[in-house]
């Protein structure tokens, strides 16, 4: 399969056109179309040479996307990994959640996952960052991912400065925790809680940023204050959640006592996220509550 039309446009759109050589915020020399091989300082080209070195770069990203991913595409959901993996790199694809979660025929959980591929490492700080820019494209991705009749047809947003090259991949989370027997330590217990609920509190900011204040108190009005353009997105952030949770269900089972001390809480936000989801036309989540988890 070779990237569209469409692909190639979106793709340009977020790097932008540049015939002098630069280096990206990450601090990678880039030229032309977002192109970082054999850049050089000083370097000049043509828009023709531009165009030359894209579409040889973007050969290597279409084999690497079909050599790494082991279930059917369609060509737009081809377009969105050709244009992460020209971002964010072979490598990040290849060892990313999203993948081995998309190999496993989760298509439902890549939006949520390419939302997670928002930082860089600034070289004059060496810190981690969030880029606009890698926030706007991975949202445009995210929305080219979803079948038409759910994609939002608002005009991809401007973006000011140019694309971070070197993407950093997100934070390890237990949003891939599953029901195996766990034997671990008080220590291990602790974190493993923590981590989980860290990423519940991340997800969560975003879907009562998306609805409002009524959806943190759970009033059913919240759905007449969600626009169409969102309801992709906040199904995408759902999903996402509904993961999370069921991960800190398990962390919690994982030590005798802890579990029902946090149950409660978790039944009322498993119920929360479904009401939503069925609000906005889904199916209701089923959730892994850990019930397998060993206790120590």
């Amino acid at each position: 399969m070779k990237i569209s039309e469409a692909g190639i446009a979106l793709i340009k759109h977020f790097e932008g056109l540049y015939l002098h050589a630069y280096a990206c915020p990450a601090g990678k020399l880039t030229i032309g179309w977002g192109c970082t091989a054999g850049v050089k300082p000083g370097m000049v080209i043509t828009e023709n040479q531009a165009e030359a070195m894209l579409a040889k770069e973007l050969s290597k990203f279409e084999d690497a996307v079909t050599r790494l991913v082991k279930v059917p595409l369609t060509q737009h959901q081809f377009d969105c990994l050709c244009s992460f993996s020209f971002n964010v790199g072979v490598g990040n694809l290849q060892s990313s959640t999203l993948l081995k979660l998309l190999n496993q025929g989760d298509y439902a959980a890549v939006p949520a996952q390419l939302l997670r591929w928002d930082k860089y490492t600034n070289p004059k700080t060496k810190k981690l960052e969030v880029a606009a820019g890698l926030q706007k494209r991975r949202q445009a991705e995210a929305n080219l991912w979803l079948p038409s009749m759910l994609r939002s047809n608002a005009p991809l947003p401007l973006i000011a400065d140019p694309m971070p090259q070197s993407v950093q991949p997100p934070e390890k989370d237990l949003l891939m925790a599953t029901a195996t027997p766990v034997t671990t330590t008080t220590n291990a217990v602790t974190a493993a809680v923590e981590s989980a609920t860290l990423s519940i509190g991340s997800l969560w900011a975003k879907i009562t940023g998306f609805i409002g204040s009524a959806a943190s108190a759970g009033a059913l009005g919240i759905f007449a204050t969600v626009a169409p353009t969102q309801t992709a997105m906040i199904t995408a952030i759902l999903a996402a959640l509904a993961t999370a949770v069921s991960a800190a269900a398990h962390a919690y089972a994982i030590v005798e006592g802890v579990s029902a001390t946090n149950n409660a809480t978790l039944m009322m936000v498993e119920n929360f996220i479904n009401t939503v989801e069925t609000g906005l036309g889904g199916k209701p989540f089923v959730f892994d509550n850990g019930d397998n988890a060993a206790s120590s």
